[in-house]
């Protein structure tokens, strides 16, 4: 069974219970995070970084989402540094053009990243020592990052008014 929808198509095959999830161009969940040209035709999957955004776009915080971005970042920690570009490492200059541009993204991103360290501060203790250090330097480094990006003159305006409304799309 294929069901379409603008972006994407979800795509359901029952024999394994496994669903397939093929998006064009675009993530559209609670934020829109553009995808074109990020997946080449030698890769199977997309950058860190898009991957990363994924996950800390999503307003409706689980434990889940939690333990995904601390595997992601727990990675990424092992030769975290924040580059203008690269398949293997988180993209300083994709990360501060998407997210200086839009608040809304902005702040979850932000709220993601404030969870996941409140997350280890709870749970961290059942990692080893050293992948807690990890993840923790991440969070710190992408908090700063974003602390102190660029922000588009729309960013500040949709800043000013704040979250009285909603500022992303319900899933």
């Amino acid at each position: 069974i294929m069901v379409g929808t603008e972006g994407h198509i979800y795509v359901f095959k029952n024999p394994r219970k496994l669903t397939v999830e093929v998006h064009f161009d675009v993530l559209e969940f609670c934020h829109r995070i553009p995808l074109e040209g990020r997946l080449s035709e030698d890769k199977v999957t997309l950058p860190l970084t898009d991957v990363l955004l994924s996950k800390l776009q999503m307003v409706e915080f689980t434990d889940r989402d939690a333990c995904d971005l601390i595997v992601l970042l727990e990675k990424a920690g092992r030769g975290f540094e924040l580059r203008a570009d690269g398949e293997d490492s988180i993209e300083e200059s994709r990360l501060t053009k998407l997210l200086g541009n839009d608040w809304g993204a902005w702040y979850t991103v932000t709220r993601s990243l404030q969870a996941v360290d409140q997350w280890l501060d709870r749970f961290g203790r059942e990692l080893e020592s050293d992948s807690q250090t990890r993840v923790k330097s991440c969070v710190v480094q992408l908090t700063r990052l974003l602390s102190n990006c660029p922000k588009h003159l729309r960013w500040r305006l949709r800043g000013a008014i704040g979250n009285r409304f909603r500022w992303y799309e319900t899933v």
